[in-house]
């Protein structure tokens, strides 16, 4: 009877264990419920379709040639091409679909005859078109030609492929209206060819960009960049830079070389540089001189337009540098500046640079260097971050400063003028080198902000820093002093 009973016993469990072995088996093969075999590929033809004018399936990982053109057509309008997001230019030729996919077909008004553009009315709803090189050339041909493009708006509708062609800036001096004193730095509007409007990237890709001037010849080598000169009240955003080349003389960077200055009262619209990125391999360099180079932009010179620098990035491969060979004229240092986002921030209305971030490398003979910014007259930082694998301030051979001569993990040197405001979102990760004659010498502001600019402090002196800029940049209460490791390249005789 006792054998009987664990023998059932025994059964028993057995057939629990099969069981549950099963549903097991069972629940695993509903995890590896084969793909569907096919997807719903829609097309939404016209510009405000709310509904697909047309679906096709597509066998899943199968690629999918779109149309060349759609079906439906609108009168007055240019086919620019499809776009996985609605309202956005693109022109997506073939995709492969592994899941479900709306396309949008992307449509502007037809060019007028002998426009350059492949379509657009220059307005917010209707941009003028930018889909090729051939009209990016013509683009800036245009402006240099004296065509402001004031309160109109330009979109680019493809990512753009320069291939390394000698690129001629969008934006120069008027030959027949020349600077005061033949100075750069009073360049205004009125003696300038520069770009007003709005230039909307759309979050495409412009790719080798190449602007090498090694003419030493100042006159011949300035505003080395996408765009040369840019007027105040401008706007250009939604763009990615990826590989560049640029070097020359004076006003130098990747998207902008300068921002001109403006007589007042004619030009006092806010300037704004927003969501800008350069990627791949960066070599920016200034051959002498007064450089004011930068990742992003080379120098704004501003009085009355306030400047707004947000979510701009130089997120850039390894290897890739800024660097800033300084000069001496006349017994001084030219104005010489280098920042991972902008050489020269000047302006007396304020700058206000957020969510910004830099991992370039920086090294030359400067008044001032800085993560984010050589010069930083006046304004604000928030949520800005410097990841920069070395800043390097070189010793000048000359003694003589025409006034600071000064590195900082964000900003080489100030303004002296209200003070800069730094949030405590912002942060660094970088190391600092600099000759510094006397090693008890303190770095100002634990090495986040250098010295400040000031046109009496010229006097002899062997050390790097200008005025101290304590006074001058105030730091939210709990911003945190670190990050920064320090390398004192001074050796002694």
């Amino acid at each position: 009877m006792e054998k009987r009973r664990n023998g059932r016993m025994t059964l028993i469990a057995f057939s629990i264990v099969c069981l549950t072995m099963c549903l097991f088996v069972l629940a695993g093969c509903q995890n590896d419920t084969p793909k569907p075999t096919t997807h719903t590929v829609s097309l939404y033809e016209t510009a405000n379709a709310t509904d697909p004018d047309s679906t096709v399936k597509v066998s899943h990982g199968d690629m999918y040639t779109l149309p060349v053109t759609p079906v439906s057509t609108q009168e007055g309008k240019v086919f620019l091409g499809w776009s996985l997001v609605k309202g956005v230019d693109d022109d997506i030729k073939s995709v492969k679909v592994e899941k479900p996919l709306s396309f949008y077909a992307s449509w502007a008004q037809a060019p007028a005859s002998g426009s350059i553009f492949a379509g657009g009315e220059g307005t917010v709803a209707d941009p003028f078109r930018i889909k090729t090189v051939g009209q990016l050339e013509a683009f800036a041909a245009a402006v240099n030609d004296g065509n402001v493009y004031a309160d109109q708006y330009i979109a680019l509708s493809n990512d753009i492929d320069l291939e390394n062609m000698d690129w001629t800036p969008i934006g120069k001096e008027d030959p027949e209206h020349p600077a005061t004193n033949n100075s750069s730095y009073n360049n205004k509007a009125e003696n300038v060819f520069g770009f007003g409007g709005v230039f909307d990237g759309q979050n495409h890709t412009i790719k080798n960009l190449k602007v090498v001037k090694n003419d030493l010849d100042r006159s011949k080598n300035k505003f080395c960049a996408l765009f040369g000169i840019v007027l105040p009240g401008t706007t250009i955003k939604n763009l990615k830079i990826e590989n560049v080349e640029v070097n020359g003389y004076v006003f130098i960077a990747p998207f902008v070389a300068q921002i001109v200055n403006a007589t007042a009262g004619t030009f006092d619209q806010p300037t704004t540089l927003e969501n800008l990125e350069l990627k791949g391999d960066a070599m920016i360099v200034s051959l002498a001189g007064n450089g004011c180079i930068g990742g992003i932009l080379g120098r704004a010179e501003l009085n009355t337009s306030t400047l707004t620098i947000r979510d701009c990035k130089v997120d850039v491969v390894e290897g890739s540098k800024i660097t800033v060979t300084g000069v001496v004229e006349d017994g001084y240092p030219r104005s010489t500046f280098g920042g991972g986002i902008v050489g020269n921030a000047y302006g007396k209305a304020g700058t206000d640079m957020i969510n910004c971030s830099s991992n370039i490398s920086i090294s030359g003979e400067v008044q001032g260097i800085g993560g984010l910014a050589g010069l930083f007259w006046n304004g604000s930082i928030s949520n800005c971050h410097v990841t920069a694998p070395e800043i390097e301030l070189k010793h000048y051979e000359q003694d003589k400063w025409y006034d600071s001569h000064s590195v900082g993990a964000f900003i080489g040197c100030t303004g002296r003028l209200d003070p800069i405001e730094i949030d405590a979102a912002s942060s660094c990760d970088t190391t600092i080198k600099a000759y510094v004659s006397n090693s008890s010498e303190p770095l100002y502001n634990n090495g986040f902000v250098g010295g400040t600019r000031s046109a009496a402090s010229n006097e002899l002196s062997e050390k790097y820093s200008g005025y101290n800029s304590t006074s001058f940049v105030q730091f939210a209460d709990d911003f945190v002093f670190s990050g920064i490791i320090f390398e004192n390249t001074y050796v002694a005789e």
